[in-house]
């Protein structure tokens, strides 16, 4: 009795341990109590380890894994399979096999991810519907990795056998490989050209601005550079009304200097006529009336014309100083306008630059990313204010002088010139015996 208990004893023990084993492959983790989706799952994947294991020891060898990647998943190299799968350790269990899935990328798939993966990777988009219809999602893929007509055919509608056959190796490849290299490379290109198009189109509407702007701003140059030729127009249209007002005075002068010499000699000769000729004494009577009237009229008229050789040939010290200052007033207006002509120069060439520049390929880049632009405005805008100071101080100054003339009665702009009246009034000072007051003075010179 004792030895058949006993055997009986070791007997229930060992069937219990062989019913917990079986339990335990079947449901690897704590408890049973899983959802069905899971147990599916746990169920393929027990049965792809079952089908590599050749000798049936619970474990995968490098051998038998060798072998099922070359006969059964047509890998002619399998060898980065091989380390994919194995990693450091020789033999693989169930339990290693079901936390390396559970720890895989693909068992997190979403129904949208096997779909992408079907349609790019397996390439038979024909089935998205059925795969969409069904939520095939990360854990059901297993399932295709197995043999089951049922679900191949019945669920997922895939008549085709070569059809059921592509997929299967496939849905094997990311179930012990994970992730496939060339989708995860894709997914890498896909970010890199994705990176590379927006990079190139954020250029391209930054070139698109920068030309636009460096547009604008050589329209704005050129507009600039046309109102800067306006303002050098009118400075010469201001010179040429000086010039004729100067050529009109002198003409008046001259016509002036001609009738009182006419005057004069007119007076002359009846006042020897009348010298000449012996009359009675009412001729003479009358004769003289008539002359001495007519005489006080030449008398008036000569003392014009002293007056008028005087201004002109023997000028009183205020017409001298007057003209003086004028003189000194067109030279330094000289030098001003000489100026403001060189700065019309230099912002004339550099705005043709800058047009020249414009017409290239890269041009219109090169403008927006310069300090030319910005020279240039500055080179014009210097130059227009200079040719508008001109501009006015002419317009001023000769208005003024000619007011002054009104005024004094004399001419000023008329005159020997700056180097005469600087003699003249030295010659004058020194006379009266008083230092000239520009002893000291360089001789004024007109610019070139």
């Amino acid at each position: 009795m004792d030895m058949r208990e006993a055997a009986l004893t070791c007997l229930l023990v060992l069937a219990l341990g062989c019913a917990a084993k079986r339990s335990e492959d079947k449901c690897p983790l704590p408890g049973c109590n899983v959802d069905p989706a899971t147990q599916l799952s746990f169920d393929a994947v027990s049965s792809i380890h079952a089908r590599m294991d050749d000798d049936e020891d619970g474990t995968i060898d490098t051998r038998e894994s060798d072998g099922f990647l070359r006969e059964d998943m047509e890998y002619s190299d399998p060898a980065t399979q091989h380390r994919r799968f194995h990693g450091g350790d020789q033999t693989i269990t169930l339990k290693e096999m079901w936390a390396a899935w559970l720890a895989s990328d693909v068992y997190n798939w979403t129904v949208q991810d096997v779909a992408l993966w079907l349609e790019t990777m397996v390439e038979l988009p024909q089935y998205l519907e059925n795969f969409l219809e069904n939520n095939i999602d990360g854990p059901s893929l297993p399932r295709l990795a197995i043999t089951n007509h049922t679900f191949m055919t019945t669920i997922l509608k895939i008549p085709e056998r070569s059809h059921r056959h592509k997929l299967q190796l496939k849905a094997l490849d990311v179930v012990l490989f994970g992730a496939p290299l060339s989708a995860q490379r894709s997914r890498v290109k896909d970010v890199a050209l994705a990176v590379a198009v927006v990079a190139a189109v954020t250029g391209c509407w930054l070139a698109l601005v920068q030309r636009r702007r460096a547009l604008e701003h050589v329209a704005r140059v050129t507009s600039e550079l046309d109102s800067l030729q306006k303002a050098e127009q009118s400075l010469l249209d201001m010179q040429a009304r000086l010039l004729k007002a100067q050529e009109e005075q002198r003409q008046a002068e001259e016509e002036k200097q001609n009738l009182e010499m006419r005057l004069h000699q007119e007076a002359t000769k009846r006042a020897q006529e009348c010298s000449a000729q012996p009359a009675d004494e009412h001729e003479l009577r009358g004769q003289g009336e008539w002359s001495l009237g007519e005489w006080a009229v030449d008398e008036r008229a000569v003392g014009e014309w002293v007056a008028g050789e005087r201004v002109e040939y023997e000028p009183s010290v205020l017409q001298a100083w007057l003209q003086l200052t004028h003189e000194m007033e067109v030279v330094h207006h000289a030098t001003a306008r000489s100026h403001a002509e060189r700065q019309l120069s230099v912002a004339r060439d550099m705005a043709e630059k800058v047009q020249r520049k414009r017409s290239s390929v890269l041009g219109a880049f090169y403008i927006a990313h310069s300090a030319s632009l910005d020279e240039v405005d500055h080179k014009i805008l210097t130059a227009k204010q200079a040719l508008y100071d001109v501009t006015n101080s002419l317009r001023e100054r000769l208005h003024r002088w000619q007011e002054i003339e009104r005024v004094c009665g004399f001419s000023i702009v008329q005159n020997p010139g700056l180097n005469a009246l600087q003699v003249r009034l030295i010659e004058g000072r020194q006379g009266d015996g008083r230092e000239p007051a520009w002893s000291h003075w360089a001789p004024y010179h007109l610019p070139p």
